[in-house]
């Protein structure tokens, strides 16, 4: 499990990724105009080969003069965090598929050329 703290300063939304099969991670994003999660996108892709869901948290907050604003925030950030569990959680149902050797596929099409019979009235010449 990876934990996922998230809180609000100032004019930044700091997410803290924590847990042993990772570096301890802090993605920081600002808050003040447009909030851009790009960064946090990005770093979610990159756990995805880890394979473990997240634990996320957020922080309580008491600002009223900008609530509806960070509600907001609050609430999508929790939707993306909840979109990558479902992720992991769809990832862990799929089995791989079963990869031939190389050889072996091309034996196979060896064998099957070989077995072909060709009419004499298909050939080109």
């Amino acid at each position: 499990m990876i934990n996922a703290k998230s809180k609000f300063d100032e004019d930044n939304l700091t997410i803290t990724f924590t847990g042993a099969s990772i570096v301890t991670k802090i993605i920081t994003i600002s808050i003040k105009d447009d909030v851009d999660y790009k960064e946090l996108i990005d770093y979610l892709v990159e756990l995805i080969p880890k394979e473990q869901e997240l634990n996320a948290e957020f922080e309580e907050y008491d600002l009223p003069d900008k609530k509806e604003k960070l509600d907001l925030i609050n609430e999508t950030t929790t939707e993306i965090l909840v979109h990558f569990n479902n992720s992991i959680k769809n990832l862990e149902g799929i089995e791989s598929p079963e990869i031939k050797e190389p050889e072996s596929a091309i034996q196979e099409q060896v064998s099957a050329v070989e077995t072909m019979e060709v009419a004499d009235d298909d050939l080109p010449f």
